[in-house]
């Protein structure tokens, strides 16, 4: 088995056994798709995915570096991530109906799931040592805009004020809040 494929492997079969774990709940949240509110938020939502779903099956086809510092510092990336990406995955499918999530990872990142899923990848482009996928994993970083500030808006549509306090207090991707939510649009 390539080793792209075992990275592969595990991150499907993880998300496979939480969607049947977790309550019925979270399988009704996570396909809610938000009301794109311009064309390139629909273009660039469906161009982060294309991208997303191509580096994963690109992935898949690549042999493990031969490089012992690659493989260590790649897969302690991965490990790490996707463990972040569980509790984040355990956050969002445990948090109470009707409200917005903002405990666990979500405290640190209105967009924990998203983020972590680029650092899970960019570590196994590490391991893999293939500069392709880590560079697809870049450009997904700054494609996936739009698609979260649809997303945010959507949240603020079903949460009004008690979402808005949220995004004042949690930076959309990772550490302090850099500027106010009003300027978020």
């Amino acid at each position: 088995m390539n080793s792209g494929l075992l990275y592969l492997s595990i991150f499907l079969a993880v998300n496979f056994i939480l969607i049947v774990l977790f309550p019925p709940s979270y399988r009704e949240k996570l396909f809610v798709i938000p009301k794109f509110h311009s064309k390139s938020e629909f273009v660039f939502t469906g161009l982060y995915a294309f991208l997303f779903n191509g580096t994963l099956l690109y992935s898949a086809c690549i042999p493990l570096s031969s490089n012992v510092l690659f493989i260590s510092i790649g897969s302690t990336i991965y490990i790490l991530a996707l463990i972040l990406f569980i509790i984040a995955l355990s956050n969002y499918a445990y948090a109470p109906q009707g409200k917005p999530v903002t405990t666990g990872v979500y405290k640190y990142s209105r967009n924990p799931q998203q983020i972590l899923a680029s650092v899970l990848w960019f570590g196994v482009g590490i391991s893999l040592g293939s500069y392709v996928v880590v560079i697809s994993v870049i450009l997904q970083l700054i494609i996936l805009y739009p698609s979260l500030i649809a997303q945010e808006r959507f949240c603020l549509e079903m949460y009004g004020e008690e979402y808005r306090q949220y995004m004042k207090n949690t930076a959309r991707y990772l550490g302090k809040r850099q500027r106010d939510a009003n300027e978020c649009f």
